[in-house]
Parts: C-alpha cells; sequence; structure tokens
C-alpha cells in the first residue's frame, strides 16, 4: 500500500516540477516574445495550408491527385485553428468569447481546444526557428506557385483528364497509389 501511494505522489510531485519548469520558461521570455513566435507558428501554418491547396491549382502534381491529400489537409486545418485559438487566447480572449464565436458552450470548446492549444503555445516556444524556416521556405514555394500561368493549368488539366480516363477502367487503382 505504501508504495502504490508513493508511487502516486511520486507522479503528482513529478507533474508540479513539470508545470514549474514550463512557468519559468513562459515567464523567461516577454510576452511580446511569446506572443511573436506563437504567431510566426500561425503564419508557418497558414503557409503549409496554401502550399497546400497551391499544389491543387496545377492539376498535374501527385499530391492533388492522391486520395491520401484529403486527410492531410483536415489535419492541417486543425492544427491552424488550434494556432489560431492560441493566439487569441494569449491576447486575452476568453473562453467564453471563443465559445460564442463557435456557436457552443464555453464547456464544450475549452474540453476540445484546451490542451492543443497549451501545446501548440509551448512548441511555438520551443521550435521557433524551425518555424521561421517554414515561413522562409512557404514564402517561397507560393513565389513560384504563382508564375503558374492559366496555360499551363489548362493544358495540365487536359493532360490529367486522359490519365483519369485510363485509370477508371483499372479496378482499385488507387490502392496502389504511392503518394
Amino acid at each position: 500500500m505504501t508504495s502504490a501511494w508513493s508511487h502516486r505522489g511520486f507522479r503528482e510531485v513529478n507533474k508540479m516540477l513539470t508545470s514549474l519548469r514550463h512557468s519559468a520558461a513562459m515567464n523567461a521570455t516577454s510576452y511580446e516574445e511569446r506572443m511573436r513566435n506563437l504567431l510566426v507558428a500561425r503564419s508557418a501554418a497558414a503557409l503549409r495550408l496554401a502550399s497546400t491547396f497551391g499544389g491543387l491549382a496545377e492539376p498535374t502534381t501527385e499530391a492533388a491527385n492522391s486520395p491520401r491529400l484529403w486527410p492531410s489537409i483536415r489535419g492541417e486545418i486543425a492544427s491552424l485553428e488550434r494556432l489560431n485559438c492560441a493566439v487569441h487566447r494569449q491576447g486575452g480572449v476568453s473562453w467564453d468569447a471563443l465559445a460564442s464565436f463557435y456557436g457552443v458552450s464555453k464547456q464544450s470548446v475549452h474540453r476540445r481546444l484546451s490542451k492543443d492549444v497549451d501545446s501548440h503555445i509551448e512548441y511555438a516556444q520551443r521550435y521557433i526557428e524551425l518555424y521561421e524556416a517554414d515561413v522562409h521556405s512557404g514564402i517561397r514555394y507560393l513565389r513560384v506557385a504563382a508564375n503558374i500561368t492559366a496555360d499551363q493549368v489548362l493544358v495540365g488539366a487536359d493532360r490529367q483528364a486522359r490519365i483519369w480516363s485510363q485509370r477508371r477502367r483499372v479496378p482499385t487503382w488507387w490502392w496502389r497509389d504511392n503518394s
């Protein structure tokens, strides 16, 4: 019985120490720096999503023609939603206000987002260099994507339509998709 209590007590102490370390790390940076890092992380997530959608504009890309694309897009949208919520929470917006924007109860939005919001805030502080690199690469990709002409898209759509016509005649072709 003593060992079970000791083990449980150890876990509780460990949680408290982790919480204190997290609080100390968060207090070590200024509010403006934490908010800047969070905004950079949100921008990186938005650029990843924009790049994914930009890839759909070119009909000949493998990603645009893969059935695996949509689940990843849902994940990117969910991540962007949580980062956006984290920005608003850090900016002082209450869970009540967020709930009213979502049209749900405070408890519902808190239960759904709070854990992920906290982890996104922490990750934005820890991995800011990666998020900054993502912003640079996302902007470079979008600049290249912006140079695609309408003629390239239309010619690509014609070519891809022929490929889709051939694919639909092959049973279960999508299981062989490696993209």
